[in-house]
């Protein structure tokens, strides 16, 4: 084998090597930034998280926060026996009827409706827009956090792109790292 061919299979082999490591290194980057949990939901997200569930139910006119009430940080307890759940209560007014939506701080979920009505004696929200209400989702605060992983992640890969070319520019000049000269 020449040396020409040596060297060109060198040159080859570490750019695959670099390669293999830079795709290796995203890769590991990527799982661990998809895994970490989304951050907690903050007032203003279970505001908004309460307005689109309203609207996703069909609700019309429904005022959230301002003069229905302010959000307030609690502690929920499920009858079914499971743990407590802290949720932002997020009071709403409902054609002239308070209702409280309590959304979990920590998921993407409404986990209790108080809709009961003024007089006690009937429910504001009929059983279809209760059950749009359960199976909404929506984690404003986990798009927050994702956007700034995209923002991570495409940083990551413009500086693996840059080093790779840099490295190719290296190998293929003259005398730089891996040389195709004759003897």
């Amino acid at each position: 084998m020449t040396t020409d061919a040596v060297g060109a299979r060198v040159g080859v082999a570490s750019l695959v090597a670099v390669a293999v490591v830079v795709v290796g290194v995203l890769v590991v980057a990527g799982l661990y930034a998809a895994g970490r949990p989304s951050p907690a939901m903050t007032a203003d997200d279970a505001r908004a998280f309460t307005e689109r569930a309203l609207a996703h139910a069909g609700v019309e006119g429904a005022v959230v926060g301002g003069r229905a009430g302010a959000v307030r940080q609690r502690t929920f307890r499920p009858g079914d026996g499971s743990g407590p759940v802290p949720v932002l209560v997020v009071p709403a007014l409902v054609g002239g009827e308070r209702i409280a939506l309590h959304v979990a701080r920590d998921r993407d979920a409404a986990v209790y409706l108080d809709d009961v009505s003024g007089a006690g004696d009937d429910l504001v929200l009929d059983d279809e827009q209760f059950a749009a209400i359960e199976g909404f989702r929506y984690d404003p605060a986990g798009e927050r956090a994702r956007g700034a992983r995209v923002v991570a992640g495409t940083v990551a890969v413009l500086v693996a792109v840059s080093a790779a070319a840099a490295l190719v520019l290296v190998v293929r000049e003259p005398g730089g790292l891996i040389s195709l000269r004759r003897p």
